[in-house]
């Protein structure tokens, strides 16, 4: 059997759309309960056995009504939150120039592994996404829905792939973009030249479940078919 790794990014939040930096205590907009419902129902589909969250209240909450719809376990792990931002953001607006510039100035230093403020560096993040790695290898034999945040699954995939967070804001950073609960799925199963069991990328980013444009052109699809 397959075991596999479907990494979802939690729906909409407040912070979207007034762009207020409210850190783990960002709700979800109503625009993002409609998507958390599409992605529930999509849930059913995906014969998970387990269900792995941060434990950030947006994401251990959808993460609870999944695994109450699909009557599996659930488990939330302070792991899988979103990347520490500096504390001296919070209740601000990220468009302030002030911002703007403490901003810039970490994407600068990231690469270099220097803190500007509190927030995670290079090196903490790379060693967070090994723990996260090493982790999910447990699961071998199971099919895994990990609900999460953005820049962790693309940091997640930037590391799986080329081993590094190094020019990740120069690079994936700005070409990447991953969706309200678009699924991204990493494969768990041994490399086909060493032998050693290791992470895959396979999918990045399907929205396929979410987005009206293209579940509506499936319906015209299959209805023409008919």
């Amino acid at each position: 059997m397959a075991a596999w790794i479907a990494a979802v990014r939690h729906p909409e939040k407040q912070d979207d759309i007034d762009h207020i930096h409210r850190g783990d205590q960002a709700l979800i907009t109503e625009e993002g309960e409609r998507q958390a419902q599409v992605l529930i129902e999509h849930a059913r589909l995906l014969d998970i056995d387990i269900v792995l969250s941060s434990d950030t209240p947006r994401t251990a909450l959808l993460a609870a009504r999944i695994g109450e719809a699909i009557g599996r376990k659930v488990e939330t792990r302070a792991l899988f939150r979103e990347w520490r931002a500096p504390s001296v953001m919070l209740g601000r607006s990220v468009d302030e120039p002030g911002i703007k510039e403490l901003k810039r100035v970490m994407r600068l230093s990231f690469d270099h592994g220097m803190p500007v403020a509190d927030e995670e560096t290079r090196p903490m993040l790379e060693e967070r996404n090994r723990q996260a790695q090493k982790l999910l290898l447990e699961y071998p034999q199971q099919r895994v829905l990990l609900v999460t945040h953005a820049k962790f699954i693309c940091g997640l995939i930037t590391q799986t792939i080329w081993g590094t967070l190094e020019n990740y804001y120069s690079g994936p950073d700005r070409t990447l973009k991953l969706s309200h609960t678009g699924i991204t799925v990493f494969v768990n199963e041994p490399d086909r030249r060493d032998g050693v069991r290791r992470l895959i990328v396979e999918t990045v980013n399907d929205i396929s479940h979410t987005e009206p444009r293209f579940y509506q052109d499936a319906e015209r699809i299959l209805g023409a078919a008919e």
